[in-house]
């Protein structure tokens, strides 16, 4: 695995702060999840904001993949995005769908894995709770899992 620079990893961590405080409006509703250097924008826990941030810049695009940019903006200290405008661009634009697991049509969410020996990581189990889900960018990865679960006797849905 390819070490980052110190010095990009700071202004990597600075720039999704300031990612993350655009959203505040929306605080309860957007987690910034996935690779720090091209993090995604999960939005309720159901959809990737159609969006990518480059450098100190964020892009709305109309669709996930390749979609054409309908709005820009500056990533800058004291920058919120109004509530407005983002859920008027939620509404005009396709988003990606993501995949949880649920136990047993709870509000028990799949959110990691622990160890009984972590030492030997030996004794894998799955650890639930109802905030911060594991998401999941296929279904097919999410359907693995699912089976893993179904296969060490959990009652599980995909959601």
């Amino acid at each position: 695995m390819e070490r980052i620079p110190k010095e990009l990893q700071e202004i990597v961590e600075r720039r999704n702060i300031l990612l993350e405080q655009a959203f505040s409006e929306l605080k309860d509703q957007v987690r910034i999840i996935g690779n720090p250097q091209s993090p995604a924008i999960l939005f309720n826990d159901s959809i990737i904001i159609s969006s990518y941030v480059k450098n100190f810049n964020l892009y709305f695009t109309d669709k996930p993949y390749e979609g054409k940019v309908v709005g820009e903006y500056k990533l800058r200290k004291d920058f919120i995005l109004p509530k407005e405008k983002i859920k008027l661009f939620l509404k005009a634009s396709e988003h990606r769908k993501i995949y949880r697991i649920v136990f047993n049509n709870s509000s028990l969410f799949l959110t990691g894995w622990n160890y009984r020996n972590s030492k030997i990581k030996e004794g894998l189990y799955p650890v639930f709770a109802r905030h911060n889900p594991k998401v999941y960018f296929t279904k097919k990865k999410a359907e693995e899992i699912l089976q893993k679960l179904e296969d060490l006797h959990y009652t599980v849905n995909l959601l």
